[in-house]
């Protein structure tokens, strides 16, 4: 199978890979450059969606020949009284013009991170920050680490839209 992706990160090809791999796909993934349509930092679910299904579409539009496109977008979501969570989402766009979606569970920002998000700072500068600061504790080491990388909630959010996709259940059409 052919998918490409609306991205040329050499991470996110690995992750798509992989995650398709895990559900018995062989696909061969090839990024293209696209944009998100959307802001740098999404800072809600919905942004967040939007900047994937916009990648899906997009990358469709570059090559036309593959038999998928997958959009991946990673954002923040704020939840009231909670602070900043991270949310990643997977979109799949097929020739028929069909979208299906999967999502990442949200994944708690540690308080400090949210707070500096919430005064304005970058979510990659704070996050890397923070995991310099954290070094030597492993458990919250290790989180910030999966914040970083994303490879945990994007292959959750890939295979959901697989799912979808493989159900025939819509997100939307265009």
């Amino acid at each position: 199978m052919k998918v490409v992706l609306g991205s040329t990160s050499d991470d996110k090809k690995r992750i798509v890979k992989a995650a398709l791999k895990s559900l018995g796909v062989k696909a061969v993934i090839e990024g293209v450059t696209v944009s998100s349509g959307i802001s740098e930092q999404p800072l809600d679910k919905k942004t967040t969606i939007c900047g994937a299904v916009n990648r899906a579409v997009e990358a469709l539009k570059i090559k036309t020949d593959s038999d998928l496109a997958v959009g991946l977008e990673g954002g923040l979501d704020r939840v009231k009284d909670s602070g900043f969570f991270l949310v990643c989402a997977a979109a799949i766009y097929d020739k028929s013009g069909g979208i299906y979606l999967g999502t990442s569970r949200k994944i708690k920002l540690p308080k400090e991170v949210s707070e500096k998000i919430e005064e304005g700072a970058f979510f990659g500068t704070v996050i890397r920050e923070y995991r310099k600061k954290v070094r030597k504790n492993k458990a919250l080491f290790n989180l910030s680490d999966q914040l970083i990388t994303r490879n945990v909630p994007f292959s959750e959010a890939i295979r959901n839209a697989y799912k979808s996709f493989k159900e025939g259940t819509l997100y939307q059409k265009f």
